[in-house]
Formats: structure tokens, C-alpha cells, sequence
């Protein structure tokens, strides 16, 4: 049965001499990985950028149930970029993005609006060239909704200062200043159109990113810290 979809490329990795097996989330059907037969050849080549990771494309492939991969059989560009993919701090906010996700989303099954959600992020930093950490922030923090740890606020005096209980994901009164902890809160009631107006230091960007990731780490089983964290400190330096 042929079947098609549109799909966003996570993840990569060679299989046998010139194939290359391609996990993607699709709007469809969720996560899925290919094959993709030939890659590596000398007719394979033109091939190259439909599988990048982060690349929007569309694919269509030969669905066979008793197949654990489904193979791939023509593609093209769904979204084109102006420049995700070529601008040095673009792409290792992106390379985070997807790793972030292929490490938290499992679920084989359609989810349009989770789907949607990661396509906007990416457009979001192709399209802007300021506070493109804003968007990296808004999307640790926002893709909690689809995997069910969204942190609750259970903040009672609204002039208090704020905790970010990173074992119960709850937002609570505090008897003293938890220095990132507030932004949080401002993240979570943000769109990814304003969520650029959000200020803060250096210092809190650092603290609030590593105190997510470590929110990750307690609540989605298996996850690994992003081995693309060490360029984007580098990068951020």
C-alpha cells in the first residue's frame, strides 16, 4: 500500500553500505523511521538534503505491516528555509530542538497539534534572527503539554517570590528570591508570538535551561542530556 505524509527529519543513521535509516515525525502517523535505499550511491546524492535533520519534507513510502521499516520511495521539500540550516547558531538551536524531541516523543500514532507545534518552533527560527533562545526556551517548556508534565502553578500570593519544584512540576510561593524560577511562569503563559518580550540575563538563561533539562531528566523515562548542549554553550558562550 502506498501511502503519504508529511514529515519533519529528527534523527539519521547509516545502515549497511549506501542506505540510511531515517526517523522523522510525521503528521500522520507520528514517530516513524525509513529506510531509504541508495543514499550513500552516486545516483542517491540529489537526495542529500530531503534528510537532514530538522528538514520539513514529504514523503511517500510502500507501507507493509510485517515490515518494521517502511521504505521510502520519493520525497520532497515541504517547507523551504532561508536559513536554519546554513546559520551556525540557527542550526545548533535546531540540532537541540530535534534531539530534545526524538528523546521525548515516542508515541507511534497521529498527533496533528504536536506535529504543528514542532513545525512552527522551526519556521520560528528560520524566520527571526533575534531572541532566538526565547524560542528554544518557549519550546522546552511548551512541549511538556504533549507529554503531560506541563508545570501547574499552585502560587497562592501572586507578590511572593516563585519555586520551580522540579519533582512535583509545580509553580509555588517562595520564601526567598530562586533566582530563574519565575521565569517559568512568564514562558508558560506565553505564545510563541510574544514570548520574545520575556527579559532576562545570561545568567538566568543558563540557570533556567539547565533546570529544565534536569526537568526532563525526572520525567521522561530514558532521556538522555543532549549531546548538541555542548555546542550551544560553546555558541553561547
Amino acid at each position: 500500500m502506498i501511502r503519504k505524509t508529511e514529515a519533519i527529519v529528527l534523527n539519521t543513521h547509516k545502515f549497511r553500505d549506501t542506505s540510511l535509516i531515517c526517523t522523522m515525525y510525521t503528521r500522520l502517523y507520528g514517530r516513524q523511521s525509513y529506510l531509504i535505499k541508495g543514499y550513500r550511491s552516486t545516483k542517491g546524492k540529489k537526495r542529500h538534503g530531503y534528510f537532514q535533520p530538522m528538514s520539513i519534507i514529504e514523503v511517500v513510502f510502500f507501507f507493509k505491516e510485517t515490515r518494521s521499516l517502511q521504505i521510502v520511495s520519493e520525497t520532497s521539500n515541504a517547507y523551504f528555509y532561508q536559513d536554519l540550516q546554513t546559520n551556525p547558531i540557527k542550526i545548533t538551536l535546531g540540532m537541540v530542538i530535534t534531539e530534545v524531541f526524538y528523546h521525548s516523543v515516542k508515541e507511534e500514532e497521529r498527533n496533528d497539534k504536536l506535529f504543528v507545534f514542532l513545525h512552527h518552533i522551526l519556521v520560528a527560527l528560520d524566520t527571526h534572527d533575534e531572541h532566538l533562545i526565547h524560542y528554544f526556551i518557549f519550546f522546552l517548556i511548551h512541549l511538556t503539554r504533549y507529554l503531560g508534565f506541563f508545570p501547574r502553578s499552585q502560587i497562592e500570593k501572586t507578590n511572593s517570590f516563585v519555586y520551580f519544584n522540579l519533582a512535583e512540576g509545580t509553580l509555588e510561593n517562595a520564601s526567598g528570591i530562586c533566582t530563574s524560577d519565575y521565569l517559568v511562569g512568564h514562558f508558560c503563559e506565553a505564545n510563541l508570538e510574544n514570548c520574545h518580550l520575556i527579559k532576562f540575563g545570561n545568567h538566568e538563561k543558563s540557570e533556567l535551561i539547565n533546570s529544565l533539562l534536569q526537568y526532563y531528566q525526572l520525567h521522561v523515562e530514558g532521556f538522555k542530556y543532549p549531546e548538541s548542549m555542548k555546542v550551544l554553550a560553546e555558541v553561547f558562550s
